[in-house]
């Protein structure tokens, strides 16, 4: 609306304008010094502007990468389409992470594979082979210091890879029906589950919540939840359950919130 020269804007048009400018501290003061109270997980981490490099500058331990096998090649993908146009997973992310220094902590390499098959497998652990000295293996698995942990997920034969024994570099995501199966925790240390199948995206239902995440723990596994929107209240509601991984799209944005709410050590 004019008047008079002036521009009048609707009193909701303001509302809606400040409650999307949310504003965090950045994070940049303290590189290189950030401590979460949880794994923080780069989500579709090849999506980021600056894959690897800013996930691991906001103090992130956990990366996760898509791929898909061409018949030839391990490539970083959501899906099998294209590939031939696709960068290849070993130069994309193997070798720029394995280049750098990897905390006290290690770091989990989440591989979502994207169209399974033996042959995939196979080449996968033909390439990790290559780099065996900086992985965390299956006859050592708590040796994870400044080593580079990779655990499959992903539609897959859990029970299947995890009994072949030449899959000695692979870990895997289990689902919330893997939980009474009594796997590993060695082999399969993490749980994930689709938040929708219990809550909403926002982490409301929080009983719920608990009660799965409880049973997670119960059997000495951690816990991540996927499809979760990423908003403050939503990290606050998961950190309050005690879950062990966050998954995070807005990088910047998490660090903010956690370092606004004194949460970053």
């Amino acid at each position: 609306m004019k008047m008079k020269g002036i521009i009048i804007i609707p009193l909701f048009a303001l509302m809606q304008l400040s409650c999307s400018e949310e504003t965090f501290p950045d994070c940049q003061d303290v590189f290189g010094n950030i401590n979460y109270p949880v794994i923080a997980h780069s989500h579709n981490d090849y999506e980021q502007d600056d894959p690897i490099v800013n996930a691991l500058n906001h103090g992130f331990t956990s990366i996760e990468v898509d791929i898909a096998f061409d018949g030839t090649q391990l490539k970083v993908s959501h899906d099998d389409k294209n590939l031939s146009e696709k960068p290849e997973f070993e130069q994309l992310y193997l070798v720029p992470i394995l280049n750098t220094e990897i905390g006290e902590n290690g770091l989990i390499l989440l591989v979502d594979i994207k169209n399974y098959s033996t042959t995939l497998i196979e080449t996968l652990n033909s390439i990790l082979l290559k780099y065996e000295a900086n992985l965390v293996s299956r006859i050592d698995p708590n040796s994870h210091s400044n080593k580079l942990k990779i655990v499959l997920s992903g539609e897959l034969p859990r029970q299947e890879i995890i009994s072949a024994i030449e899959n000695k570099y692979l870990f895997i995501d289990g689902r919330l029906n893997d939980v009474d199966l009594n796997y590993s925790s060695d082999i399969v240390p993490i749980i994930s589950i689709n938040i929708s199948e219990i809550s909403d995206s926002n982490a409301n239902h929080k009983d719920e919540l608990k009660e799965i995440v409880d049973q997670v723990h119960d059997k000495n596994k951690m816990i991540r939840f996927w499809n979760t929107n990423d908003k403050e209240s939503v990290w606050l509601n998961l950190l309050d359950l005690n879950v062990d991984i966050i998954g995070v799209d807005n990088i910047e944005k998490f660090c903010g919130v956690m370092l606004a709410n004194d949460l970053i050590n």
